[in-house]
């Protein structure tokens, strides 16, 4: 089972200092990871999701690896991600993706919607340290 992008944030979250966090971050680096910190981080990236977003937190085990997979299909909630999805349908989309993904991932994607982090000591200071210019990653 494939650790998941929440759990990874979560775990470097809870370790004491700075260089524990660095080292867990670079023992889990993927691309995804990169694209999550910069969808937190980027303010050029505005997500085009209301504060309100109702769903029903999915209960099925061994979720976690889903939301590698679904990072591709984050272009459709930020502004100019795509043109011609009406809001409606984003809305839709965001709501289905939030109901399939682990419910941490679940939460990691609302925090990132309000460019943040569910994590409070992964701030942006400590991602640039960890990770020069992830701000340049590709995002799809």
């Amino acid at each position: 089972m494939r650790t998941g992008l929440a759990e990874i944030i979560n775990a470097a979250d809870t370790l004491s200092t700075k260089e524990e966090k660095i080292a867990y971050l670079h023992k889990h680096a993927s691309k995804q990871l990169m694209q999550v910190f910069r969808y937190a981080f980027d303010p050029n990236l505005k997500f085009l999701i209301p504060q309100r977003v109702y769903y029903t937190p999915n209960d099925s085990i061994d979720l976690q690896g889903l939301l590698y997979k679904e990072m591709r299909r984050m272009y459709l909630f930020i502004e100019g991600g795509h043109l011609r999805l009406s809001q409606k349908r984003r809305e839709e989309l965001f709501t289905i993706l939030l109901n399939e993904v682990d419910p941490a991932d679940a939460e990691l994607l609302l925090a990132l919607r309000d460019k943040e982090l569910p994590a409070k000591t992964i701030t942006k200071e400590l991602v640039e340290e960890a990770f020069p210019g992830f701000e340049t990653v590709d995002l799809d």
